[in-house]
């Protein structure tokens, strides 16, 4: 069990502005529509439809800067770490991100603005838990390979302390992308990181989507640490997981197929970490979840400074779980302060159980 005061002593003396991570590819102006259960808002919706159209009042829309990339980007800043994103987008989605983004701290110098602009519509079902479901149109993230890393970007990539690879679900030239990324990565000394997103979209199935992620990726030995969710986790394994042992079963599986590599996963009960034949589980913290969509983005930036400012394993998975504890139940979708980050452990919350 982790001594949340212990580790809130450490953060405390942690000057995280001397990491740098770099964020690639994707970048999303995304649009949130709240709206009520998915029992109550279908029949609303399917009448709509059936009298040709109409409107659909749904208060407190909101745009904001999104995809997995930009978005632990931004988390990051918040925590403090230096932080830089490399995508390509429109010159509309560039001026948007100096905007927000960049006025928050991250440096968007490696932001191409010649491309299409991807867009999200995501649908917040307000269910217990709550559900989302995402409309995406993936511009220019859709073809982002390794020949869109110039020279510049390269040696910033060589330089950092790590590089969080995003979004290769939406990104046909993704596995191509990881690979270079984290064979350069490797050779340079910087830690290497993979979230895939979604891999349904992909039609993972049988498909040599899942072929790609199971035979080139999981095992890819110059890729630092795997992260997943428990919906990738499904994917992956291809089978219902119904409860936190039958997760953590699977997860097991693919630390075996992963072999020397982390494998870190993270769900709503439970975070776990396997590497070197360790694993390490730890549950997450008991909060109102207000929102889902990002979460993980947050979960991954405090994994990231954990694993940058050298926690032991069960640290850096608490950290990780109260970052997103604090995005997930705070009034802004914004994710934390470090500060509010140690006032949140220095209250030892209550936690999860793991069953």
């Amino acid at each position: 069990m982790t001594d949340l005061r212990a580790l809130a002593d450490k953060l405390t003396e942690l000057d995280p502005a001397r990491f740098h991570v770099v964020t690639l590819p994707d970048f999303f102006l995304d649009h949130f529509v709240r709206v009520p259960a998915w029992q109550r808002t279908l029949p609303s919706w399917e009448a709509v439809h059936a009298r040709g159209g109409g409107n659909v009042p749904t208060p407190g829309q909101h745009f904001q800067a999104g995809g997995n990339a930009a978005n632990t980007a931004l988390a990051l800043a918040r925590l403090g770490v230096r932080v830089h994103l490399i995508t390509r987008t429109s010159a509309f989605g560039r001026v948007y991100l100096e905007q927000t983004l960049g006025r928050s701290g991250v440096d968007i110098q490696h932001v191409k603005g010649d491309g299409a602009l991807a867009v999200t519509t995501a649908l917040e079902f307000q269910d217990d838990p709550p559900a989302n479901l995402m409309l995406s149109d993936p511009g220019s993230v859709a073809q982002f390979g390794p020949e869109e890393l110039d020279a510049n970007d390269w040696t910033l990539l060589e330089a950092a302390d790590l590089v969080l690879l995003a979004n290769w679900s939406q990104n046909e030239r993704g596995t191509a992308l990881v690979s270079e990324v984290a064979r350069r990565s490797r050779a340079s000394g910087t830690l290497s990181m993979l979230d895939t997103g979604d891999p349904s979209v992909r039609g993972v199935g049988a498909s040599a989507g899942l072929r790609d992620l199971r035979e080139r990726l999981l095992p890819l030995a110059d890729l630092d640490v795997y992260a997943l969710n428990e919906n990738e986790l499904r994917q992956l394994v291809a089978r219902d997981l119904k409860d936190a042992p039958a997760e953590l079963k699977a997860a097991r599986e693919l630390a075996a197929v992963r072999g020397s590599g982390t494998l870190d996963l993270h769900t709503a009960r439970s975070a776990a970490s396997f590497e070197d034949g360790e694993e390490h589980v730890v549950p997450t913290f008991r909060v109102g979840p207000l929102r889902v969509t990002g979460a993980g983005d947050a979960w991954n930036a405090g994994d990231i400074l954990g694993r940058l400012a050298d926690l032991g394993a069960s640290e850096r998975l608490t950290l990780a779980n109260a970052v997103a504890g604090l995005y997930v139940s705070g009034k802004d979708a914004l994710a934390p302060r470090l500060t509010d980050v140690i006032s949140f452990l220095q209250t030892e919350p209550e936690t999860n159980a793991i069953r």
